[in-house]
């Protein structure tokens, strides 16, 4: 999971934020792969251009996963 963050080109502090959210979530962790996977898949090919890959994961986590970073209020 961390080399797939990684290829996502997220930050060394975004990789444990989000590691440190699954945890031990068997349910959570194939969520996250399954949801990343079209977006490194596109990355990989070509397929699209991304400006900020990093900052692409991360607007795709947070909306699949609201509790990864609350709002601040």
């Amino acid at each position: 999971m961390v080399t797939r963050l990684q290829k996502l080109r997220m930050t060394d502090a975004q990789i444990r934020h989000v590691l440190d959210f699954v945890a031990d979530d068997e349910a959570l962790i194939a969520r996250l792969m399954k949801v990343s996977h079209p977006l490194l898949r596109d990355f990989e090919a070509g397929n699209k251009t991304f400006d900020n890959l990093g900052g692409a994961a991360i607007n795709l986590l947070k909306t699949e996963f609201p509790r990864l970073y609350p709002l601040l209020k």
